[in-house]
């Protein structure tokens, strides 16, 4: 009899329960077999460690049914489909934002009097609009 064995069944309160501790240190130890074969069959070092921990905690069968996930060195992200921005977009990209601030800088140096004289701080909302839309195309720029 193993040292394992004596004391699952000294723990256990003697012959009472020692079926059962012998069949659960069996299990937990072909458990433990099966995860160290599958460590290195996958390459990775403490996997059995953590397995058989696992498998003493009470983890279901469900567990063992699905394979361990690895990442490698090497991986990157898909490139996006398409090319770099036209040299066009940048330029209306750009161009928005500038004419946006230029819009708001006139408005304030004329008083509220240009670049529309009628609508007063609704020129605030036009540059401001021209700049957000500049903006939002900066999201899309390649």
């Amino acid at each position: 009899m193993s040292t394992s064995e004596e004391k699952d069944r000294a723990g256990a309160g003697g012959d009472v329960d020692a079926g059962a501790s012998k069949a659960s240190s069996e299990t937990a130890h072909q458990d433990a077999k099966k995860a160290s074969a599958g460590a290195k069959a996958s390459g990775t070092k403490g996997s059995a460690a953590k397995a058989s921990g696992a498998k003493a905690a009470g983890a279901s069968k469900a567990d063992d049914a699905e394979p361990a996930k690895t990442s490698r060195r090497g991986d990157r992200p898909q490139k996006v489909p398409g090319g770099p921005s036209s040299t066009l977009f940048k330029v209306v990209m750009l161009g928005l934002m500038v004419v946006g601030l230029i819009w708001i800088v006139v408005f304030y140096l004329a008083n509220g009097k240009a670049p529309i004289p009628g609508i007063s701080y609704g020129n605030l909302a036009i540059g401001f609009a021209l700049i957000m839309v500049g903006f939002a195309m900066t999201t899309r720029w390649r």
